[in-house]
C-alpha cells in the first residue's frame, strides 16, 4: 500500500489490509489511501471486519461484503523444531531469527525456504516456488507471510508472541495472531496453529478468538494531514502540524519521513536548494524512502541527503554508477548470518 502508484487514474482501485490503518508505524499511510485514492468506477477496501465500524463512520453508504472461511483452524500444541510436521511455517519477528531457525531446520529436516518482507519480489517468489513445488516441507517467515501470501500450509508455528512495532517490543494482538495463523488451511482443508517450546504460553481466550475468528473492533486509526503545501519549508511543517477533525483519528506525530525532512531541510548543503517548490517536494519524496535497515540514525539521514544531492546535481536522475558503488558489495558472500542479513538490508 505504501508503494501504490499515485500518478495515474484507474477504473478500479483496490486497497488491501485496510485494518492496518490502526498500526502505529504505518497506519497513517493506510488512512491516507483509504481517504484519498479512488477508482473512477469502483474502489475496493479489503481487510478484516475489525475495521468495519470505522469505515461505516467514514463512508455511511459503503457496501460491506463478507466471505466465510471454509476450513477449520484449531490450536494444536507446543513443538520442538525436530518434531515439526511437514508443510509447516515457522513465524519469527526478527530477520536474524528467521535465518537461524531456517539453518536449524536444514540440518534437522534437510531443507527450508525463507520469506521476509524486505526480500525483493523476485527473490521472495523464488523461495515460495521452492516450497509450493514441495522441494522442501518447511518455510520460515516473518509476519509478512500474514499479508497477501496464500500458500499450501497445514501448520503455522509461532517462535515468539512478541514483536517490535516501531516503538517497543509488545505482545501480539489477538487479531494479528489470527491473521498469521489463518495462513494454515485453505478452502476445505483444515489447518492448525501452535508454538515452539520457547515461545511462552497463549491465553485460552485468545486461542478461542483465533479459532472462532472473533476479534474486538478497531476504535481509532492513525491520521496525518495529506494536503501538504510545498510552497515553502515553513508551509510544509505547518501542514504536518494540522489536527484531525474527528475523534476516531489519532494524529500521527514524529513519523519517520517527517523526522528525516525536519532534519535535512535545515542542513546547510540541502537548504540552499530548497528555494523552489519542486525541490522541496523532491526532498519530501526522498525522505519517504523507508529505513529498511531499521537504524534510524545519522547513517540513514546521510543516505537520504546523498540521494537528494545526487538527484539535484544530475538533473533529477540517479546515474548507474551511483547504484553500482552500493550493489557491487553483494558480490562478496563472506561472513556469517548476521553480517549477510545486514548486507541484504543495506542493499
Amino acid at each position: 500500500v505504501e508503494s501504490m502508484p499515485t500518478n495515474f487514474n484507474a477504473e478500479c482501485v483496490a486497497i488491501d489490509e485496510v485494518q492496518l490503518a490502526s498500526d502505529f508505524e504505518r497506519g497513517h499511510i493506510f488512512t491516507d489511501r483509504i481517504l484519498n485514492y479512488r477508482g473512477s468506477v469502483e474502489t475496493i477496501l479489503l481487510g478484516s471486519l475489525t475495521i468495519k465500524n470505522i469505515l461505516k463512520k467514514i463512508f455511511p453508504n459503503i457496501k460491506i461484503q463478507t466471505r466465510d472461511r471454509f476450513s477449520k483452524l484449531t490450536f494444536s500444541k507446543k513443538y520442538s523444531l525436530s518434531k515439526l510436521k511437514p508443510r509447516s511455517a515457522v513465524i519469527c519477528f526478527n530477520a536474524n531469527k528467521v535465518y537461524e531457525i531456517a539453518e536449524t531446520l536444514r540440518s534437522l529436516k534437510g531443507g527450508a525456504t525463507v520469506v521476509l518482507g524486505n526480500l525483493s519480489p523476485r527473490t521472495r517468489n523464488a523461495q515460495v516456488e521452492i516450497y509450493e513445488n514441495k522441494d522442501v516441507d518447511y518455510l520460515v517467515a516473518t509476519d509478512a507471510i500474514g499479508m497477501g501470501l496464500n500458500l499450501s500450509i497445514d501448520h503455522v508455528i509461532f517462535s515468539s508472541l512478541k514483536k517490535y512495532d516501531g516503538r517497543y517490543n509488545r505482545n501480539l494482538h489477538p487479531a494479528e495472531i489470527g491473521q498469521i495463523a489463518g495462513r494454515a488451511g485453505r478452502f476445505q482443508h483444515d489447518g492448525t496453529f501452535g508454538l515452539t517450546k520457547d515461545a511462552g504460553d497463549l491465553d485460552p481466550l485468545i486461542i478461542q478468538s483465533v479459532e472462532e475468528h472473533n476479534f474486538s473492533g478497531i476504535r481509532k486509526i492513525y491520521w496525518r494531514n495529506s494536503n501538504i503545501d510545498f510552497s515553502s519549508i515553513a508551509s510544509v511543517l505547518d501542514s504536518l502540524t494540522q489536527n484531525p477533525e474527528v475523534d476516531f483519528y489519532i494524529k500521527k506525530i514524529n513519523a519517520e519521513d517527517e523526522f528525516s525532512f525536519r532534519k535535512l531541510c535545515f542542513d546547510l548543503d540541502v537548504s540552499k536548494h530548497l528555494t523552489i517548490l519542486n525541490n522541496i517536494k523532491l526532498l519530501w519524496d526522498v525522505c519517504r524512502i523507508p529505513d529498511f535497515q531499521k537504524i534510524m540514525n545519522d547513517n540513514h539521514i546521510e543516505l537520504l541527503k546523498n540521494i537528494f544531492l545526487t538527484l539535484i546535481r544530475n538533473g533529477y536522475f540517479l546515474p548507474e554508477n551511483w547504484f553500482h558503488q552500493y550493489v557491487f558489495k553483494l558480490e562478496d558472500y563472506s561472513g556469517g548470518i548476521d553480517e549477510l542479513s545486514k548486507k541484504i538490508s543495506n542493499i
